[in-house]
């Protein structure tokens, strides 16, 4: 009787080690999925953040390139106006040396008249 107690005590611990085994393997399982599924996240998450690391590079080249092209724009004006200002400058000066010739004349003129008139 005591070999039958032993030999149930015995058959009843290995089947408690064999389910436990079991439920182990489940649980082990669902952990390798789970690390399995933690790793796909990450590596998505990379993928994502080299994209978006990417897009920012290519916003601030073209952010880049359009402050070159205003700059250069704005070199091309100020160029440009600079032109126009020495063109008026030139105008202006033959303007006055017009102006000048004219008063000279006039005054040629009234001196000439003065001069008949004292006659």
């Amino acid at each position: 009787m005591k070999k039958a107690i032993l030999g149930s005590i015995l058959v009843f611990v290995l089947s408690l080690s064999f389910v436990s085994c079991e439920g182990c393997k489940d649980e082990a399982a669902k952990a390798e999925d789970a690390m399995e599924e933690v790793g796909q996240d990450i590596e998505e998450m990379g993928e994502e953040a080299g994209e978006a690391i990417e897009k920012a590079g290519e916003a601030m080249g073209d952010a880049v390139e359009a402050t070159k092209e205003a700059g250069e724009e704005m070199m091309d004006k100020a160029k440009e106006a600079g032109e126009e200002i020495k063109e008026a400058g030139e105008d202006l000066k033959k303007a006055g040396e017009k102006a000048a010739e004219e008063v000279k004349k006039a005054g040629e003129e009234v001196k000439d008249a003065v001069k008949d008139d004292s006659k």
